[in-house]
């Protein structure tokens, strides 16, 4: 019998073509988000003051014991953009006022009088009596006039704030960012009083100098009040309940940078404060992929 001729059949395969974007034929277009979004944001904050005026002088002296420093407000917007990868920059503009108390009383310089007065003596000769008269100098001291000085004093400025951001954790609706913020200050207003250097001349001509209380708001004292630079740092956790509006909580901490020595008294300030800001994202934009 013939032996069985072992009968061997190719096998070709067929390997699958690779996946593209979209399937052949399938005209449905692909959509993939960009890489950022913008925001819009509305910040309100309070702060507590730690301040003194630098410089040389009696008056800046007396101007640290007679004010004293309590709280701050303040309320900006900002708009910015953040990235899928954590960063965020962005723009604030606002405004804040100061708050401080100051009390002082004032007590004008003495004035001496000399008092002149005739004293009569009697001396009685028989039937009459004769009279001489002695001139009495008599010296008098009054003091002067004292004055109590009490306002609540408003410092108003105009904020300028570019900041950045980083979110390292994020987890369902809470995420925590840390934030840095340089700022630049700008007076706009101020109401209460201060102290500033005086002289008196008496009748003598004798120039006596101290100090003298005067309205904040006089033109004067606009060399005492120049655009001011400040940083911020905070960490702000934040909390989105639906998907365009988030609120966050932002401890921070202010330190006005030491400005140039001027022969006008500066001010020197640091801030503990907390806000609260309400965030708007606007709508993602889409790329679109044929």
């Amino acid at each position: 019998m013939a032996p069985l001729t072992c009968l061997t059949t190719s096998y070709l395969s067929n390997p699958a073509p690779a996946p593209g974007p979209i399937l052949q034929g399938d005209s449905t277009p692909a959509y993939v988000l960009k890489r950022g979004n913008w925001w819009l944001a509305l910040q309100g904050e309070l702060s507590m003051l730690n301040a003194s005026w630098k410089g040389a002088g009696r008056a800046v002296t007396e101007l640290n014991e007679s004010e004293t420093w309590r709280g701050g407000q303040g309320l900006s917007v900002a708009v910015g953009r953040e990235w899928l990868n954590g960063w965020s920059i962005g723009l604030g503009i606002g405004a804040n006022k100061q708050h401080s108390r100051f009390l002082r009383r004032e007590v004008g310089s003495s004035r001496t009088e000399v008092v002149v007065d005739t004293t009569w003596t009697g001396t009685p000769m028989g039937t009459q009596t004769n009279y001489t008269w002695d001139i009495v100098e008599t010296v008098v001291n009054e003091p002067g006039v004292e004055r109590d000085y009490s306002a609540t004093n408003i410092y108003t400025r105009l904020r300028i704030a570019p900041e950045v951001s980083y979110q390292p954790l994020r987890k369902k609706r809470f995420s925590l960012s840390a934030r840095l913020v340089p700022m630049m200050m700008l007076d706009i207003g101020r109401k209460g009083n201060t102290l500033v250097p005086s002289s008196t001349i008496d009748s003598l001509e004798i120039e006596t100098t101290g100090t003298g209380t005067l309205q904040l708001d006089d033109a004067s004292l606009d060399e005492r009040f120049p655009m001011t630079f400040a940083i911020s740092a905070g960490l702000e956790l934040r909390y989105r309940f639906c998907e365009r509006w988030s609120v966050g909580f932002l401890p921070t901490f202010t330190y006005w940078l030491p400005s140039a020595e001027r022969r006008v008294p500066s001010l020197s300030m640091t801030e503990l404060g907390g806000a609260l800001r309400l965030r708007y994202d606007l709508r993602h934009q889409e790329r679109r992929l044929k």
